[in-house]
């Protein structure tokens, strides 16, 4: 077996071990006959609809990353829907918004395309977000 092949087998392992151990971790206390009373109670339309708007917000937000991409290269959105699921994944599990710097580097890894103008594009997305909230934010004074 080369280097590489052992290499990517420790890794494997590793991460299985890391699993395993972060399941075990987190389900270790848990009183099942509660946690099953507890699901049976729930209404299941209104979760559906959370996660479905929530997947969609996910596809425009790859959809309006897709438009900001193209003058520097066009990407797939595939990819583009991959990096930024991975991405916000990253910024709910992790501290100071990481994501923002993971999403624009899983699609260089995966598209061959450069870091800085990508990056960029994540910089203007955050700008349109914000000039889109102040124009809310305008209406809603004026309206009150």
């Amino acid at each position: 077996m080369n280097k590489l092949a052992n290499k990517r087998t420790v890794t494997l392992i590793v991460g299985i071990a890391v699993t395993a151990f972060c399941v075990w971790f987190f389900v270790k206390g848990i009183e099942w006959g509660a946690l099953r009373q507890s699901l049976l109670g729930v209404r299941w339309g209104p979760i559906g609809v959370a996660v479905a708007l929530g997947l969609l917000s996910n596809v425009i937000r790859a959809v309006r990353w897709g438009y900001l991409m193209r003058p520097i290269q066009p990407v797939p959105l595939s990819s583009l829907l991959s990096a930024t699921f991975i991405g916000f994944m990253t910024i709910g599990v992790l501290p100071g918004r990481v994501g923002e710097i993971i999403r624009p580097w899983v699609l260089c890894e995966k598209e061959k395309v450069r870091f800085a103008p990508t990056f960029a594009t994540i910089v203007v997305e955050r700008i349109f977000d914000t000039l889109a909230i102040v124009a809310m934010l305008i209406v809603v004074l004026v309206l009150l």
